[in-house]
């Protein structure tokens, strides 16, 4: 049971994570915290509702952005 509950997080946040599947450590934090934020709330016998893409709109598109603008902060655009 557990072994399949890991591999079916880790499928979800690696089929969504996009051009962050290229930082594996990151994503090994990303699957960290959502199995810890799993376990805790499994072990309150309730779950809350998540809305739907909230896992791309807080977390992969920040992230990607932020790794975005770092690589072209020097870079000049005029040639």
């Amino acid at each position: 049971s557990e072994r399949v509950r890991d591999m079916s997080l880790w499928l979800c946040l690696w089929a969504e994570a996009g051009n962050l599947r290229f930082m594996p450590e990151l994503l090994c934090f990303l699957y960290s915290c959502a199995c810890q934020h799993l376990v805790s709330e499994n072990s309150d016998n309730g779950t809350q509702p998540v809305p739907e893409r909230n896992y791309l709109r807080s977390y992969v598109t920040p992230i990607y952005l932020h790794v975005f603008a770092s690589s072209y902060a020097g870079f000049d655009a005029s040639g």
